[in-house]
């Protein structure tokens, strides 16, 4: 995201099978249904969170949570959908019944993480309190039990806890937009230590976790970072010719190579910018970059879209273009570009040969993976006003689909997590 004091800166297969209120309701919960624990976004490194084989009914439902939106996407474990919104609500649903609602200091823009009997999340906003520092008010870690929605432990940072964190080793790892990544203890919220990111604050770019490193984009100045999770210090840092999005972009992992989208302005206003596909090596090396193309975004907005890696492919959007790529990941080769009418910020979901994506129009968008043709487009939600002198992301903004099996699951900037069978949205011919 630009930092408005600086003018004119800015595959893995898929799986088979401060006085809080809390409101608490009681149901029953399914068993067995989906995976058992969410430890970073997109639930894996490859940023795609498709469970088909899991032992789950279809649902068709929608919740509202609260009317001011979700920006990331929801987790679903052992059957729950846990999500957190920008109303400072963290909520817990079951088959379209609430089960706990609890109101936290704060904004939650971060997925849910769930480990055992643990939710934590993330905790802050985008308002820069200096023009080094991002977030005002209450901004940290919390953990609420799974169950109840009660508080286990919080942390306070300085900077807000925008990107979801990641857990390691019993660690979790938060990176704040004051230039550090925080480490604390999941069980207990002892903090354990903090890494410095050289001053680079970091807003919705969530980390990446694969073997022992972590990665994670930041700016001001703009960079990649790998941190050594063995030592918890960092292992190097890459500057990109960034002028904004590389701190939102959450990196996914690509067969050994870690590859992220940013943005360059053309002009000293702002806009109109071009997006940016970038390559990198577990080391550090640049191995290529890719121009996806101009255009235009509002100026707080997320400026970049969330890959996704499957079978060899990178799958991403761009709310700069308004298009959809599929990019070699070895050489950054656009192989098709399908231009979709719309933002698309959140990660596509590769199911049956097809890409399901949510766009800011709170459509659901099915492509062909091979071809990127568009195969079908339905509305489910509609896209919201953006307020004055302010504009906001619209639709589904940074939330893509979490599939687990027969069921889609998505948040919207609406305030309401929608499941629907995933199969309304697939068509069942040659594409």
């Amino acid at each position: 995201m630009k930092n408005p004091y600086v003018l004119g800166l800015s595959g893995l297969s898929i799986v088979l099978g401060f006085g809080l209120g809390l409101t608490f309701h009681r149901h029953s919960s399914p068993r067995g249904s989906g995976p058992y624990s969410w430890n970073q976004y997109g639930h894996n490194p490859h940023r795609h969170p498709v469970f088909l084989g899991a032992a789950a009914k279809t649902e068709s439902w929608t919740h509202l949570i609260d009317h001011a939106g979700m920006a990331s996407p929801a987790s679903v474990v052992n059957g729950i959908v846990y999500a957190g919104t920008n109303g400072n609500q963290v909520a817990a649903v079951s088959n379209g019944h609430q089960l706990w609602r609890v109101r936290v200091p704060n904004q939650v823009m971060t997925t849910p993480l769930v480990v055992g009997d643990h939710v934590i999340v993330g905790v802050g906003n985008k308002t820069f309190f200096s023009s080094r520092v991002r977030g005002t008010g209450w901004s940290g870690v919390m953990a609420l039990n799974a169950k109840t929605g009660t508080i286990l432990w919080r942390v306070a940072t300085h900077g807000e806890v925008m990107p979801t964190p990641a857990l390691f080793r019993n660690r979790v790892y938060a990176a704040t937009g004051a230039g550090a990544v925080i480490v604390i203890d999941w069980r207990s919220g002892r903090v354990l230590t903090k890494i410095s990111l050289k001053g680079s604050y970091v807003s919705m770019s969530s980390p990446l976790v694969i073997g022992s490193r972590l990665y994670v984009g930041g700016a001001s100045p703009y960079a990649l970072y790998a941190i050594n999770l063995t030592t918890d210090r960092v292992a190097w840092s890459v500057p990109i010719p960034a002028d904004g999005g590389l701190d939102d972009c959450s990196p996914a992992w690509a067969d050994g190579r870690i590859v992220a989208q940013y943005t360059s302005y053309l002009t000293p206003s702002g806009n109109p910018m071009t997006a940016t596909m970038l390559g990198t090596s577990s080391h550090g090396k640049i191995l290529w970059k890719t121009d996806l193309g101009q255009g235009t975004t509002a100026l707080d907005e997320m400026q970049t879209g969330q890959p996704t890696v499957f079978n060899g492919m990178i799958y991403v959007g761009s709310p700069v273009t308004d298009s959809i790529y599929a990019v070699d990941p070895r050489t950054g080769h656009i192989v098709w570009t399908t231009k979709i009418g719309a933002a698309v910020r959140g990660n596509p979901a590769p199911i049956a040969g097809q890409l399901l994506v949510g766009d800011s129009l709170g459509r659901l968008d099915t492509l062909s993976q091979k071809t990127g043709k568009i195969l079908r487009q339905v509305r489910l939600t509609p896209a919201t006003k953006a307020q004055v002198g302010a504009p906001t992301p619209t639709g589904f903004s940074g939330a893509g689909p979490v599939i687990v099996g027969p069921t889609l699951y998505i948040v919207s900037m609406n305030g309401t997590i929608l499941a629907r069978p995933a199969r309304d949205f697939l068509v069942h011919k040659n594409s």
